[in-house]
């Protein structure tokens, strides 16, 4: 996104690492298990939620980012 993230002072971006770690962890998990394939049942596991609740910060923190860096003139 070509902004750093200061994993020192700055709580949000800890939260993002945190985010993209668990997303990760749980598409690593989904692929392994053929009964969690179907969209339908791995929605309804906690891997499926947390995977979306990752996801949905991701996608929030992004659009922030985009944000942040259109009113600073950057893009």
């Amino acid at each position: 996104m070509g902004v750093s993230l200061d994993l020192a002072n700055k709580a949000e971006d800890v939260k993002y690492v945190e985010a993209v770690a668990s997303a990760k962890q749980s598409t690593f998990l989904r692929m392994r298990m053929p009964l969690l394939w179907p969209d339908g049942v791995y929605n309804l596991t906690p891997y499926g939620r947390s995977e979306a609740k990752a996801v949905k910060f991701m996608h929030d923190y992004a659009l922030k980012v985009k944000s942040a860096s259109v009113s600073l003139g950057v893009v």
